[in-house]
């Protein structure tokens, strides 16, 4: 049974309420002998924290001042933004930090180290930064929020921020929810680990995790198992763990606990709400049959408001396969078929003029409800 911690922030009180998880989610054992602890947050871009996008920096501000009472003296904050990573740091202030004891490090500028894959279900090899593989004990601090391709992103879809880019791409190309369990195999095998979710102020709604609804929560949780942190964190938002491909796959490959929580400083059914998810297609034991329901009801970008397309490209940029270009009349053309349905443009556009719609979307929420119906009779 793995043990979460999930309490309110009250008035404000960040630091109360992370010192409160930190002392009910770390046990001695957990920080003995460490020597170097890598903060990871999830900073996608430079959207504030209140818009739901990026984890609050009072958060990792407090997690170094903690770590430093503690007797941590090598502490680092490690990213690789979505957006040039540098600029997003200084529009966020992340490097004000370091005046609390920690160095903060731009994982495109540091040294990539090649590891070869635990599991190898998308990525053989992948790189890491020399800095986390450095590292003793690694913490993700995540934020509370949907995504348009992996249902949610919590403590362990934020770790594919600590591969490259192009890799990340790759993951997106083969399978983004497995390129998930391959980086994070590797790390929970090799490193001790601490998960926070942000979730003082989530974000909801089909266009996460760039775009959608802040929702102010005032919660954050906490524990050493990643994937227990994450499936209560599901729960919460009144969704399924086992609906979560990768938290699914991380249980089935025995690398965290989604069923057996202990959760302590309160609890899920005091806080849950529902959120508004993206929409999800139900899982079959069949492989062939899941497959084909996911290429018969796929997913697929479109530009929704031109009004707000400004051309900056980077939609094109950012896509995997590079399917996406920029006609004559100035306006996004996207190949339909050769879509992977991704969702990079929809998370790259930050004046939210992309969104997507289901191929066959009626008969799609015709056979949902159909499916929920059979399986409400079982």
């Amino acid at each position: 049974m793995s043990r979460v911690c999930l309490t309110r922030v009250q008035n404000e009180d960040v630091c109360g309420a992370i010192e409160f998880c930190f002392n009910e989610a770390v046990t001695e054992d957990l920080l003995k002998e460490v020597r170097k602890i890598l903060i990871k947050p999830n900073l996608l871009n430079s959207s504030p924290a209140h818009t739901g996008v990026t984890t609050d920096l009072r958060i990792i501000e407090s997690l170094i001042v903690i770590l430093r009472e503690k007797g941590i003296k090598e502490i680092v904050v490690g990213e690789a933004s979505f957006e040039d990573t540098e600029k997003v740091f200084n529009a966020l202030g992340v490097y004000q930090l370091e005046k609390f004891g920690a160095k903060v490090v731009n994982f495109e500028e540091d040294k990539w180290v090649k590891v070869e894959s635990p599991l190898k279900l998308a990525l053989k090899h992948f790189h890491l930064p020399k800095t986390l593989l450095d590292s003793d004990l690694i913490i993700s601090a995540a934020k509370m929020k949907t995504h348009s391709d992996t249902g949610v992103s919590l403590s362990l879809k934020n770790l594919i921020g600590c591969i490259p880019k192009s890799e990340r791409r790759v993951g997106h190309i083969i399978d983004i929810e497995k390129t998930i369990i391959d980086v994070f195999s590797y790390l929970i095998k090799n490193k001790r680990f601490l998960s926070i979710v942000d979730g003082i102020y989530a974000l909801e709604g089909r266009l996460g995790p760039a775009q959608g609804n802040p929702v102010k929560m005032d919660l954050v949780l906490a524990g050493s198992d990643p994937v227990a942190v994450d499936a209560a964190s599901v729960k919460i938002m009144s969704y399924s763990p086992q609906r979560i491909e990768h938290i699914a796959l991380a249980s089935r490959f025995g690398l965290g606990d989604m069923d057996g929580l202990e959760v302590v400083g309160g609890s899920i059914e005091g806080v849950k709400r529902r959120f508004e998810m993206p929409p999800a297609l139900p899982s079959f034991r069949s492989y062939l049959l899941s497959y084909a329901m996911e290429r018969f009801f796929k997913k697929i970008p479109y530009l929704r408001f031109e009004d707000r397309c400004t051309g900056c490209e980077a939609c094109v940029s950012s896509c995997p396969i590079g399917n996406i270009e920029i006609g004559g009349d100035g306006r996004i053309n996207i190949n339909e078929k050769e879509c992977t349905g991704c969702m990079v443009c929809i998370e790259a556009c930050r004046e939210g003029a992309l969104d997507y719609r289901v191929r066959h979307e009626r008969l799609y929420g015709i056979g949902r409800k159909i499916y929920h119906i059979r399986k409400s009779m079982r």
